[in-house]
């Protein structure tokens, strides 16, 4: 066997997605995890200028290393690819690897132009969770073969349950003992189906008779659903929050608030209070899930949708998936059992001892952490890669379309059918068909 000697491409700039701050460095402590200090790095990102970007390629062929690891979602690297392509000549590059994140589909145009230069190289795609593989396996030729997945690790450093910490902000979070603590943590935009995830809980918890408190914490966007031509002005999705909020009976508008972004020590006293994690997302690229795991990670149920990378965390009866469907307007979520589950989850939560919180936690931090994640990046170095051989006409017509957005305003039709590319290429991400 060949001596191994991996190099990461680590992103010279932070991310702008909070996610990304956290998922990239993790990913990095997985590598290290695995192999130690023959693991090096270069720098390579969006500011990267066309001179970096040819040190690079050239640092990269003098240190010869047996793969090449892609971490950075930021910059596509087909300026990178051009610039070994000039280094290397005829020689053999290293295996490269490819961490991808829900943006691949953003960039099949830059995918597309590059496949000239990987053909025949040696190439994996690893993904964030399985739907996401069999989204990205049919954009590429031989797709099984040349996709794999690896969830984005979780610290248990950052995201733990502690029972004395539970005590202290349950405190603070929650204003009597018998209070039910539901919370959602990530980017408050339409595609997240805000509005509509605050109003189900509202009314289904009232109709329940569940003595809830719903706090929302996070950024707003205004991102609204670009692909279907749904676009959004500055600041007007905040704007529908408030009026939804003013629209509220008083009695339930006092039990839903929004607190505002969160670092991670936040995030996990907010976790450790709280007594259910919501999410109804249908975001074109959810390929993963950050949210969703940490709270499982510090001991708390999640309801979320059947939708891309969230179906990977239904381990056990702690996740409870919630059908999502097709339609003309882009995925749509089914809630004809919201209140049922909430109702269940509730009682589930009367009961529940700190013993059952520690377990459920130790559970998905053991599947989802960073030393989970450097057992499936040893594999990955191991494992013989196969040659690429080019990307299906799938993506091709995903990058035909994707160029045409600025001059349409749009990707899919919105209308009284579904629009075939549409199903055509999120079909797996979908609960009703990727079963």
């Amino acid at each position: 066997m060949a001596l191994l000697k991996p190099i990461l491409l680590e992103p010279r700039s932070s991310s702008n997605w909070g996610s990304c701050l956290t998922i990239m460095p993790n990913l990095v402590s997985a590598y290290r995890h695995a192999y130690g200090e023959i693991v090096e790095t270069i720098e390579y990102g969006k500011d990267s200028s066309s001179v970096d970007v040819l040190k690079a390629a050239m640092e990269v062929f003098e240190k010869a290393p047996s793969h090449l690891i892609f971490l950075d979602h930021q910059k596509h690297p087909l300026d990178f690819f051009i610039a070994l392509d000039s280094v290397y000549g005829r020689r053999s590059w290293p295996t490269l690897i490819f961490h991808v994140y829900g943006d691949f589909t953003l960039n099949t145009p830059k995918w597309k132009a590059a496949q000239r230069l990987l053909r025949h190289k040696r190439v994996q795609f690893v993904c964030a969770s399985p739907r996401q593989r069999q989204l990205i396996a049919e954009f590429v030729v031989g797709g099984e073969q040349r996709t794999s997945v690896c969830p984005f690790p979780i610290s248990r450093n950052e995201f733990s349950f502690d029972s004395k910490l539970r005590a202290e902000m349950r405190a603070r979070f929650v204003r009597s003992s018998d209070e039910f603590l539901i919370v959602y943590t990530g980017r408050l935009s339409a595609q997240k189906n805000i509005l509509r995830t605050i109003w189900e809980v509202a009314q289904n918890a009232s109709k329940e008779k569940i003595p809830f408190r719903f706090l929302l914490a996070g950024s707003f966007d205004d991102m609204g659903h670009p692909f279907f031509g749904l676009h959004q002005t500055p600041n007007s999705y905040y704007g529908g929050y408030v009026k939804l909020l003013e629209n509220l009976p008083e009695a339930l508008r006092a039990r839903v608030e929004y607190i505002g972004q969160l670092g991670k020590p936040e995030l996990r006293e907010l976790y450790n209070a709280s007594d259910l994690f919501v999410s109804l997302s249908t975001h074109h690229d959810e390929d993963y899930g950050m949210s969703p795991i940490e709270a499982l990670c510090c001991g708390v149920p999640a309801l979320i949708s059947d939708w891309g990378g969230f179906a990977g965390f239904a381990l056990d009866s702690s996740v409870r998936l919630l059908p999502v469907r097709l339609s003309p307007t882009g995925a749509t979520i089914e809630t004809k059992t919201f209140g049922a589950d909430l109702q269940s989850f509730y009682r589930q939560s009367i009961n529940q001892t700190n013993l059952d919180r520690s377990i459920r936690a130790e559970h998905y931090s053991t599947a989802f952490s960073i030393e989970a994640g450097s057992e499936i990046v040893r594999s990955l170095l191991v494992e013989d890669t196969p040659n690429f051989r080019g990307f299906t006409p799938l993506l091709d017509s995903h990058a035909v379309l994707y160029g045409k957005m600025t001059s349409l305003g749009r990707m899919f039709v919105p209308g009284k059918k579904i629009d075939p590319n549409y199903k055509k290429f999120y079909r797996h991400y979908c609960s009703e068909t990727s079963r």
